[in-house]
């Protein structure tokens, strides 16, 4: 008798990357998210946790992109607004971040 075996879900993901994140590995947890968002690509956690992790790592460009890509999946996304808004204000761009 074969066991099912369930296959990771986005939230699995967003969980794992979370934990990874918080051990410092940003690069793993990264890589992570984006092999999840190939799968999962209309989830906005994913999208915002891939932000996390690339601004943890200084890389605010990166961190926009995946704001984008949250802000695509839901367009009023609070927390994507938010984050965004807080990337322009520290690059010095407050009229756009407002």
């Amino acid at each position: 008798m074969a066991v099912a075996v369930a296959e990771p879900t986005a939230q699995d993901a967003s969980l794992t990357a979370m934990r990874l994140m918080g051990s410092g590995r940003m690069r793993d947890a990264q890589e992570l998210l984006d092999g999840a968002l190939r799968r999962f690509p209309g989830d906005v956690s994913l999208w915002l946790n891939l932000a996390v992790a690339h601004r943890a790592s200084g890389d605010l460009a990166a961190a926009m992109v995946a704001l984008d890509g949250a802000l695509r999946a839901d367009p009023r996304s609070f927390l994507a607004l938010l984050m965004r808004a807080h990337i322009l204000e520290a690059q010095g761009q407050k009229r756009q971040a407002a």
